[in-house]
This record gives C-alpha cells, structure tokens and sequence, in this order.
C-alpha cells in the first residue's frame, strides 16, 4: 500500500512538472517583473509616512515585534514537522508491526510533537493575550450593554422613568466599568508587540500587499522549479515504479506461501478425518468379531 501511494505521488509530480512547469515559469516571471516596476501601485506620501516612521522609539517596538513573531511561527514550523515525521513514523510502523526500532519510533516522534506542540502554545498565548483580552472585554461590553437595554424595556413596560428608576443604576454601573475596562485592554493591547506590529500591517495598502504575496509565490515557485529537472523527475519515477513491483512480487509471493499452507493444512486435517474415521470402523469390526 505504501509503495502504491509513493507511486502515485511520483506520478502526480511527473505529470504536474510536464504539464504546468513552462507556465508556472512564466507567470512567476510575470510576477517578478511587476514587483520590480516602481510605478507598480506608488504609495502615497501618507502611506510612506504611516509605514516608514521617524520616531526611533517606535521603530525599536515594531522590530522587535517582528522579531517575536517570527519566534512563534518558527515554533509552529517546528510542531508542523515534527508532527509529519510522526505521522511518516506511524505508517512505516503500521507497514511493518514487528519492527522494534519502528514502534520505538513511534514513541520518540509522539514525545517530540508533545514538546513542540507545548512551546508552541507556551509562546503563542503569550504573542496573542493582549489580543485575546481586549476581544474578551470587547464582548463584555456588548454583554452589559444587552443587560442595560434588556433593563430599560422591562421599565419602559411597566410605565416608569428610564432616567430617573434606580433599578437602572446597577446596569448602567456595570456598562461603565465594562467600557473603562475596554479603553485600558485597548490600550494595553496596542502598546504589546502583536498591537504594535498589526497597526504597523494595517498602514500598508492592499495592493502592496499583493505584491508582496506575488514575490512570495514567485519566489516559490522558481525555487520549487529548480529543484527539479526532467531527470530527476524521470529517476524519481522510475525508482518508485520499481519499488512498487518488488514489493507487489513480495507480497504475491507471501499469498502463494499462505495459500500452500492452506491446502496444506487442509489435506492434513482430511487425511486425520480419515484416519480417525478408519480407526473407528477397525474399533467396531474388531468388537463385533470380524476377521
């Protein structure tokens, strides 16, 4: 099964390479040469001055805010691999359960993606909890402000003043104390370095950022097309092809083996029928007196 899957994928790649390479090749050029065009989507004097700033202070903040993100999704490359390198661990157990380094694999790669996947959060809730605070008193305030309205129709229905009726006072205490708490969870959240590098993303226009999706994807694909070649694509081909029928003979020959064990066992417990069935006719003959 696992040679099949190899060979399909090695099939997949070979027909992808021959059929969309020379295009993929041309728009990654296409795209390049867009990203290179200074006239290609200017900035306004407003944008350069919201993305590039003077102020050293906030220049420190925002690289340093790069720089944290960049350990998160590192850590989150990190937990990605790990976790294929588990899941390839599994299946080559699974394909041979009787191989001890095998299942020992198994167990290692499992421990790596639990520590990995520890880091990853560790660090992860740390980048994110401003954010996450200020989204919570986000749906605080929305909460009592709901509780306040609810509060004012049922003194509306019973024909009293909202302005004056003090059932209304707890409410309208507990929307402010929600709303101050807001203004400091915002505060906080832009002064962090997620708020400090989100504000940063969010001065660059969107067609910058498309160019700068274009270059990444550029940038992939040429990468991608340099690592291979028409040999390479052949030899990986062919070297499946032929593990695929070796391992497809060894497994005709194993069910060969199986089905001779089978008729096998089968003449053998025909032949221990007969012969306890011979045996028991002999019994009988012998009780009844024949010679």
């Amino acid at each position: 099964m696992l040679r099949g899957l190899e060979l399909v994928a090695a099939e997949v790649a070979t027909a992808t390479y021959v059929n969309t390479a020379a295009t993929r090749f041309d728009q990654a050029q296409k795209n390049l040469a867009a990203v290179g065009d200074a006239t290609n989507s200017p900035l306004t004097a407003e944008e350069i001055a919201r993305i590039k700033t003077s102020d050293a202070a906030l220049e420190t903040a925002r690289e340093n805010a790069v720089t944290a993100e960049k350990a998160v999704a590192d850590l989150s490359a990190e937990l990605k691999t790990k976790q294929r390198l588990h899941e390839d661990a599994v299946v080559a157990h699974e394909a041979d359960p009787t191989d001890a380094p095998k299942a020992a694999a198994v167990n290692t790669t499992k421990q790596d993606v639990d520590h990995a996947l520890l880091a990853f959060n560790t660090a992860n809730d740390t980048w994110t909890s401003k954010q996450r605070d200020y989204a919570a008193k986000i749906l605080d305030v929305e909460i009592k402000q709901a509780a306040l309205d609810d509060a004012i129709q049922k003194v509306i229905a019973a024909k009293g003043d909202p302005s004056t009726d003090p059932t209304l006072t707890a409410p309208r205490g507990n929307l402010s104390n929600a709303k101050l708490a807001l203004k400091n969870a915002e505060n906080d959240y832009k002064a962090s370095s997620h708020g400090i590098l989100h504000a940063w993303e969010a001065a660059v226009p969107d067609p910058l950022w498309q160019l700068f999706e274009d270059f990444a994807q550029a940038e992939k694909t040429l990468t991608d097309l340099g690592a291979k070649t028409a040999a390479k694509i052949s030899s990986d081909l062919t070297k499946a092809e032929s593990d695929y029928v070796s391992a497809q003979i060894a497994v005709d020959e194993r069910t060969n083996v199986l089905a001779q064990l089978t008729a096998e066992q089968k003449t053998r417990a025909a032949r221990a029928a007969g012969a306890v069935e011979a045996g028991a006719l002999r019994r009988f003959s012998a009780l009844r007196g024949d010679n």
